[in-house]
């Protein structure tokens, strides 16, 4: 027994280191905080940013000219006065926000994170780990050994009714509880590290996807010095920046209610259990630890979609 219960611990310990990594990166403003293991990384991207941005300058004068060019066509001569001025000030400001593209991005990213971080403060803590809670380890065992006590001896069986079949059929119910519990113990840690190994990797493209389009920005904020189609992309960016930035609050939302939900079901799978024989126990009691990392990694995942799907 001693063995079935460090296989459980283990798979509970590898999910809550694993997915006690991935609730930081899911709290973290890629572009303001420092993110471990990336922090060479990040700097390279951010010179890499303020690169582009020196290069993008002609790019908004182009634009900035196809715009005069096509907003002045057939413009009366009253108007024309106001639409150049227009066109003007978009320039001006297009140049400004290419000019520091990491600091407009690092503003915007802050904003975002600002739900990120209100999500964080209420949904942080140790919500996320698997404990005995989950599964009643002494209580199975109890429950198996009372079984054992129950098998009758030799001795019963020959100066009583006990016939062989009752001890036959206790030995094997003993035999297949322990059977069950170590099988399910093995596939506990597997389905623990695969389902916090999904967790965390969801939470590192969270890092990874506003930063991959960073060094863009200041092509995008160049289109702002464009006409109307011009600024859809501009719009555009900024938007799947945002959501990138706000799927971390989805993110923690889900696990904190995953855990919640685990352990609503939890209980009344123990009291199942408790119904029938130490098949029964072990069945109810393992079921409520694999359902959980499952549970919390496919809403995970879920989450991602949505909030993309929600603003994409």
């Amino acid at each position: 027994m001693d063995i079935i219960a460090i296989l459980y611990e283990m798979g509970m310990d590898v999910w809550n280191i694993i997915v006690g990594t991935a609730m930081t990166y899911f709290s973290l403003d890629p572009a303001n905080d420092t993110v471990p293991g990336f922090t060479d990384q990040i700097s390279l991207i951010k010179d890499l940013t303020g690169s582009i941005s020196s290069l993008v300058t002609p790019l908004v004068a182009l634009l900035f000219i196809l715009a005069i060019i096509r907003e002045c066509t057939g413009v009366s001569n009253d108007m024309l006065p106001r639409v150049v001025a227009m066109s003007v000030v978009k320039y001006l400001i297009a140049l400004a926000l290419v000019s520091s593209p990491l600091w407009v991005m690092q503003n915007v990213s802050s904003a975002a994170s600002g739900v990120t971080g209100l999500v964080s403060g209420k949904t942080t803590g140790d919500a996320y780990k698997m404990d005995s809670d989950l599964i009643d380890m002494e209580g199975v065992k109890a429950d198996i050994d009372k079984n054992i006590e129950s098998i009758p001896g030799i001795a019963e069986i020959i100066t009583t009714d006990t016939t062989w079949g009752d001890f036959f059929g206790g030995a094997m119910s003993v035999v297949v509880a322990y059977f069950i519990f170590l099988v399910t113990g093995v596939a506990f840690i597997f389905i623990a590290i695969v389902c916090s190994l999904s967790v965390l990797n969801i939470a590192l493209h969270r890092i990874l996807k506003p930063l991959i389009i960073l060094p863009f920005t200041a092509i995008a904020l160049a289109a702002a010095a464009g006409g109307p189609e011009e600024h859809r992309i501009t719009f555009s960016f900024i938007k799947t920046y945002v959501t990138f930035i706000l799927t971390g609050a989805a993110m923690l939302i889900c696990i904190s209610f995953g855990s919640g939900l685990a352990l609503m079901i939890a209980e009344p799978l123990k009291e199942m259990g408790e119904e029938f024989n130490s098949i029964g126990t072990v069945l109810a009691s393992s079921l409520s630890m694999l359902v959980t990392p499952i549970m919390i990694s496919s809403l995970v995942a879920g989450s991602d979609r949505l909030v993309t799907q929600a603003f994409g």
